[in-house]
């Protein structure tokens, strides 16, 4: 890997680093302010970036909290969605210059006209949780109801889990519900069957006795990642570096520090609890790597076979090298 340091902050004087910034949707997105009291000059980049309350997100705000982004000399501005309708809603308004996203919700972007390029394959899974007893694995699962978001990774994860036994998100009844706080809400007051989430959802879950009927990297389906819109690619091609460089630096944290330095993190910003401190599963988290043309081949064929994307492609056009340049 070329890239190295990483850096954030969420205000460059004493009389920002408290504020919190607007919402940018109705179900309010929160700018994260990690607490640092490191005095930095005025970094001279700038980027706006759209995380959610999953694993995925963990480096970026290592790199916030440990202050690598300024380090780098970039400023990110980190926003954080409780639901992806939300994130994507204030990516097309232009209210972001990047997005912790999917390949699948990625397809919709670029299916309704966004200028947005896939930067870099990301770290996460989905996990596919049953609150019914008789319910213990993927055949039992049939003709019962599934809570998740139509067109985004969890549907592609589903339909992808039910082919390894002979049938398809058509055989599951459909519960819409775009936050994930809801989803794992149903699930445990019986309201649906099954549900799919992140951690720390999964986490939340097992611990409250949901059975687990599959899990996303068990089945190699890897569709999370990092997108920044064309224009931001152009015109602060630095500003993308300087986000991945503190992003890897958040990566090297991560894996040199016990959980307990920055669990704190988690707690405050991705909705863990001490109850589930022991029984999380984390990713192993690597350096960035860039886009997997198998992974975004096979999202993209699914994408098409469902109607979400029409449009003719190559990988080059939808992707882009730029944080490996």
């Amino acid at each position: 890997m070329s890239m190295r340091k990483k850096g954030f902050i969420v205000g460059s004087t004493v009389a920002l680093m408290m504020v919190l910034i607007g919402c940018v949707t109705n179900e309010k997105s929160e700018s994260i302010d990690t607490g640092s009291e490191k005095n930095y000059s005025e970094p001279k980049l700038n980027l706006s970036f759209g995380t959610m309350p999953a694993t995925d997100a963990l480096p970026i705000l290592v790199a916030s909290q440990e202050g690598y982004f300024v380090d780098e000399g970039v400023t990110v501005d980190i926003q954080n969605f409780k639901s992806p309708k939300d994130r994507d809603m204030a990516l097309r308004n232009g209210h972001l210059d990047g997005v912790s996203t999917d390949m699948i919700a990625f397809s919709t972007y670029r299916e309704n006209e966004a200028k947005v390029r896939l930067t870099s394959a990301s770290i996460g899974y989905f996990s596919l949780l049953s609150g019914d007893s008789t319910v213990t694995n993927l055949s039992e699962l049939k003709g019962h109801s599934v809570s998740y978001f139509k067109n985004q990774a969890p549907h592609y994860f589903l339909d992808e889990a039910m082919k390894t036994v002979n049938l398809t998100s058509d055989d599951l009844e459909f519960k819409e519900a775009h936050n994930v706080t809801t989803r794992i809400e149903l699930v445990q007051n019986k309201q649906v069957t099954a549900t799919i989430v992140p951690d720390p959802f999964r986490a939340i879950g097992l611990k409250d006795g949901l059975t687990e009927l599959a899990k996303s990297d068990d089945l190699d389906i890897k569709p999370n990642a990092f997108a920044f819109t064309e224009k931001t690619i152009q015109t602060n091609s630095e500003g993308i570096k300087a986000f991945y460089r503190a992003y890897n630096k958040g990566v090297d944290f991560i894996q040199n520090h016990d959980l307990d330095t920055y669990y704190a993190i988690l707690e405050k910003e991705l909705g863990y609890s001490k109850a589930i401190k022991e029984s999380v599963e984390f990713p192993t988290y690597v350096y960035a790597e860039p886009v997997d043309q198998k992974q975004l081949e096979e999202a993209i064929s699914w994408a098409t076979n469902k109607g979400i994307f029409t449009k003719d492609w190559t990988f080059e056009e939808l992707t882009s090298t730029v944080a490996f340049d």
